[in-house]
């Protein structure tokens, strides 16, 4: 088993790799600080998401892990709501929306163009890549321990769009204050 703490250190490894090949090729980076914070983001989702990986070294699924492929959608939100315990329902659902806000809030600002026509795509992008991967690295590693579901998709970019729309608040609260004040330092003077 690969654990967690590879995913901390990659992403260290990574994060230094990323910032050197940007120095070497003369990319600045705008603002050093959001950049980071969304660096340790990602690492931080990569580390909830795909770790810890279960291997098998004989090639055959490793023991206790089972995969499933669900692609109709609402099927699992609507059976955990009908089966499972509040702890679990607000674990699963909650958690899978929770774990994307932060990237609908930092896409946003880290991107130049900021039109919803690029942030959706990008917001939906990133679960379905998710899944993807983790359909894949079960596949390579003779296990598939993670379940593939669309309803972790629908729910992660539910949260992508929930951060998008603080980031949207936020935006037009921040401009409106910039207003107020340029209008009373203009009256001052």
């Amino acid at each position: 088993m690969i654990g967690r703490e590879y995913a901390v250190l990659a992403g260290m490894v990574l994060y230094a790799a990323v910032v050197l090949l940007r120095r070497s090729t003369g990319r600045k980076t705008e603002n050093p600080v959001l950049f980071l914070i969304l660096f340790l983001y990602f690492t931080a989702l990569v580390t909830i998401t795909f770790f810890p990986l279960v291997y098998s070294r004989t090639g055959a699924p490793a023991y206790g892990y089972t995969s499933s492929l669900q692609l109709t959608p609402f099927k699992t939100i609507s059976g955990m709501l009908r089966y499972l315990s509040n702890q679990s329902l607000v674990l699963q659902v909650v958690g899978n929306i929770l774990l994307t806000i932060p990237y609908g809030i930092l896409l946003p600002v880290m991107i130049k163009r900021k039109s919803p026509v690029i942030i959706i795509p990008l917001l939906l992008a990133l679960p379905v890549v998710i899944e993807t991967m983790q359909w894949v690295i079960g596949a390579l590693l003779g296990t598939l321990y993670r379940t593939t579901d669309i309803d972790d998709v629908i729910l992660n970019f539910a949260g992508g769009l929930i951060g998008y729309g603080i980031y949207l608040l936020t935006s037009l609260i921040w401009q409106s204050l910039s207003r107020r004040k340029n209008k009373i330092s203009a009256k001052r003077s």
